[in-house]
């Protein structure tokens, strides 16, 4: 059993994070220095186990060509622990015309046709799905949610900082990860930070796998298979 979790790129000019968990949840591999699609399947049938579920932070199914699609609605609607969640509303055009290609749908399809796997969650079996870290982090630490460890307005770099040690705390005191530890001696910098994010992503998407199988999670799945779909997991303990 593997669990992979990729919080993937727009574009391969910019790097995707990735990471592999053992049916134990141990680290077999993250990195934030993958950039090309054909790296990334290369990763997957490396560290392949039946069954694998690799869980992208990226749209994977969009059949509209404009508007939004009706996950992003049904998740707006919706409140995880009393958390409201918004995820990037995304159609064919724009995906397109700004990045030049739906490109987790690419990888999806590269998998489908080289490995067989299925798009959808399917217990015991090779499957991809979407997800996304902001919706994993409500599902399973709710109490400690949000973490504003992304920079953007009203983030700044020392604040993301900040909080994303306090997130990779919460997982060290948690057993979870151990490989990321921020040494704060280093000068920290938005690359520096970017790096790291791109890592905790891709462990947050790996684990939500983990934690269906593992761990009794709840399956949370926001629109449907055909017209595009959100999986998140939810602890209801």
């Amino acid at each position: 059993m593997r669990y992979i979790g990729i919080d993937l790129a727009w574009t391969i000019k910019n790097e995707t994070g990735i990471c592999v968990l053992d049916e134990y949840g141990n680290i077999l591999l993250l990195s934030a220095e993958v950039y090309s699609n054909d790296e990334i399947i290369n990763i997957i049938q490396d560290f392949y186990q039946y069954p694998t579920i690799v869980a992208i932070d990226a749209p994977i199914v969009v059949p509209n060509e404009t508007g939004s699609r009706p996950a992003e609605s049904a998740l707006a609607r919706d409140r995880i622990h009393n958390h409201r969640i918004r995820a990037f509303h995304c159609s064919r055009s724009y995906l397109t015309k700004q990045y030049g290609s739906i490109r987790a749908e690419k990888i999806a399809q590269s998998l489908i046709d080289a490995m067989n796997f299925k798009i959808g969650y399917f217990e015991g079996e090779d499957c991809v799905v979407e997800t996304f870290p902001t919706g994993i982090i409500a599902g399973l630490f709710p109490e400690h949610a949000p973490f504003k460890y992304k920079i953007k307005k009203g983030v700044n770099t020392q604040l993301a900082g900040e909080e994303l040690i306090r997130l990779t705390s919460l997982f060290e005191e948690n057993g979870l990860l151990n490989d990321l530890a921020i040494n704060t001696k280093l000068k920290y910098s938005r690359t520096l930070h970017k790096h790291l994010e791109d890592q905790i992503d891709a462990f947050l998407c790996a684990y939500t796998g983990y934690s269906l199988q593992y761990k009794g999670t709840k399956v949370l799945i926001y629109g449907d298979y055909s017209n595009g779909f959100i999986l998140l997991p939810l602890d209801e303990k």
